[in-house]
């Protein structure tokens, strides 16, 4: 698609970015510094789950967006990533999305139960963008290995995404851009990451 670029990463990772090496931390600030100077907005699928890689990369975004579906293990999964990124990271800024929803009914049910349970116990304030519902469409153009926004155009599932995109572009040009941005806040991380790493090594030297 003109005007988009993908960049797959190996399956391996995320990888904690605490664990680089000086050169694997040079080597990512400088790709992240390239892609800054070419991309309005860059986009990191993480992969699933809460290890060390994924929930450093979200706390250093300006933007995070949590996507759900409605089982119930998904529902827990993603309100524990709230928990972590509200407790842990201070991320303040987190967008929760339902995926594969049979209908409005139940993409409103599992985004106000999430977003009421993060205001009570969190005191976080999760933004709801609403939800995708569920279409076999998708899953053929999954199998088909097409983008189902090219394959089906008219499906209901890539009306839900246009609109979605529509909604984030719109809040992200009216917002002020959090701290030094994502490249100062990883060069932030990965410093005092190594200033512990020289303090340890250090401290072992005079035992």
């Amino acid at each position: 698609t003109p005007g988009i670029y993908t960049l797959a990463l190996h399956d391996a990772l995320p990888i904690s970015l605490a664990n680089l090496d000086r050169s694997g931390r040079n080597r990512l600030i400088e790709d992240f510094s390239r892609l800054e100077a070419h991309a309005d907005i860059i986009i990191v699928d993480t992969a699933a789950g809460m290890g060390s890689g994924v929930t450093e990369f979200l706390a250093m975004a300006d933007e995070v967006l949590v996507v759900v579906t409605p089982d119930p293990t998904s529902v827990v999964d993603a309100y524990a990533m709230v928990k972590t990124l509200s407790r842990q990271h201070g991320c303040a800024q987190v967008s929760l999305l339902v995926n594969m929803a049979r209908d409005r009914r139940e993409g409103l049910r599992v985004s106000r139960g999430i977003v009421q349970v993060s205001r009570r116990f969190l005191d976080s304030g999760v933004r709801a963008l609403g939800y995708i519902p569920k279409d076999e469409r998708v899953a053929e153009s999954v199998r088909n290995r097409q983008p189902f926004i090219l394959a089906c155009p008219t499906a209901q599932a890539t009306k839900a995404v246009r609109g979605i995109g529509r909604t984030m572009l719109g809040q992200t040009s009216g917002r002020v851009q959090r701290g030094a941005g994502f490249l100062g806040r990883m060069l932030n991380f990965l410093g005092t990451r190594e200033a512990q790493g020289r303090g340890d090594v250090e401290r072992h030297e005079i035992r």
